[in-house]
């Protein structure tokens, strides 16, 4: 029998996948570290990964999952976020990964598990954005 390894582009590709197809509000996604052009955009910047974990092919990734919305509107920037960021909702990020934490791939556990950081400025590509980091772990374990 074959098992399939989830590479890490694979897991990254799969967790903004599953959060842009899991709330109402229509988002753009970006699995990797990018200029941020168009909001409000979840962005995935991985932190550390630890390998090995039960000594077999599993992996264990932290990964800030950055959310970010414009500033145009200060105040709808920042309803949006917190519609994104709360714990629960039709557009809950959180709710979003912690309800499909399979990411749609076998031996995959992902949680979202904090939030840090909320508000700020955010200059990517020199549009300002208001934002927000969720600290998610995913668990490759094939």
């Amino acid at each position: 029998m074959t098992v399939t390894i989830p590479t890490f582009a694979e897991i990254r590709q799969a967790l903004v996948t599953t959060v842009a197809s899991n709330v109402d509000m229509e988002l753009f996604e970006y699995p990797k570290v990018a200029d941020v052009t168009q909001c409000p955009a979840i962005v995935t910047k991985p932190l550390s990964a630890k390998y090995m974990v039960n000594m077999g092919q599993d992996a264990t990734y932290e990964i800030q999952f950055v959310v970010l919305c414009s500033r145009r509107d200060t105040v709808t920037g920042q309803d949006d976020l917190d519609a994104l960021v709360s714990h629960y909702g039709p557009n809950s990020i959180p709710r979003a990964i912690n309800d499909h934490g399979d990411l749609g791939i076998d031996g995959v556990t992902a949680i979202c598990y904090a939030m840090d950081a909320y508000g700020g400025e955010y200059a990517v590509a020199k549009i300002p954005h208001v934002g927000a980091i969720l600290k998610v772990r995913v668990e490759a374990d094939p």
